[in-house]
């Protein structure tokens, strides 16, 4: 961290400006910094106190939010408007849903977060470079996906002990069915939220830049891919049982793959 110290004035330039830690990170790589990584610069920020303006707490955020999405959406869908249309709990009455992000994480995220480390700790892969970045991503977001899905899945048919089995709960459906088109998706919902609080938030970034430079062209990357793995849940497989073997071929299919549909545009 030590090492960003000289590159304080920008790292609080770009900051202040908005842009995000990783946006940073790229930032100082084209000035050479070194050891400029998103977790240096996460850290750095940390240490010199560097906050979000309006920075407001996720119980805040949550309150205007679903305070909003009622208030406008689902009003008529309430019987008691006189009450609010939340309850606010303490964490201790979360313990079971807070159950669930271990089990995610030794499913889900750890393996294949174990497989890209053995690729980066074997110099296999460079996870500086936006090309990778943008391959590591979409070939992780889907398989973790699957994941999930598995993960709910099994979750929804385990048996809770004293309760029963939480797929035999939803069997008879809900009392009052709310419509998924009336529900907001996280970008409005992000909106809906700045409006009310006027504070602003950090939107996600792209990981990594994409190569491509026409739909025509990631398409084509896309099916000449499929073809190579067409059953991406063969790879999870593998990945959750420790066998990165498949994994690894995979990203460097996908990685070929990109540059030969952007290399061809390039020679044009």
């Amino acid at each position: 961290m030590a090492a960003l110290e000289p590159y304080s004035g920008l790292i609080t330039q770009l900051f202040e400006s908005g842009k995000t830690h990783d946006e940073i990170s790229t930032a100082l790589q084209r000035f050479g910094a070194p050891q400029c990584s998103v977790m240096s610069v996460r850290r750095f920020c940390m240490a010199h106190n560097l906050r979000r303006r309006n920075h407001v707490s996720d119980t805040e955020l949550e309150t205007a939010v679903i305070s909003s999405i009622y208030r406008e959406i689902f009003s008529r869908h309430r019987h008691n408007l006189s009450r609010q249309p939340y309850v606010q709990t303490t964490s201790s009455r979360n313990l079971r849903v807070e159950r669930i992000w271990p089990e995610i994480n030794n499913r889900v995220n750890y393996p294949l977060k174990q497989a890209l480390v053995h690729l980066v700790d074997q110099e296999a892969i460079d996870m500086q470079d936006s090309t990778v970045k943008f391959c590591v991503s979409n070939l992780t977001c889907p398989l973790s996906q699957i994941g999930l899905t598995r993960v709910v899945e099994s979750w929804n048919a385990h048996r809770i002990p004293g309760r029963g089995i939480p797929n035999s709960f939803a069997a008879g459906g809900c009392p009052a069915k709310i419509s998924e088109d009336l529900l907001p998706t996280a970008s409005v919902a992000a909106d809906r939220y700045e409006q009310e609080l006027g504070s602003s938030l950090s939107r996600e970034s792209t990981f990594g830049v994409d190569p491509f430079h026409s739909e025509e062209d990631r398409s084509r990357a896309e099916e000449d891919f499929a073809i190579a793995y067409p059953d991406l849940s063969v790879i999870f497989d593998s990945v959750v049982n420790s066998d990165y073997t498949i994994f690894n071929e995979a990203l460097f299919c996908l990685l070929n793959v990109t540059e030969r549909h952007v290399g061809n545009v390039l020679m044009v």
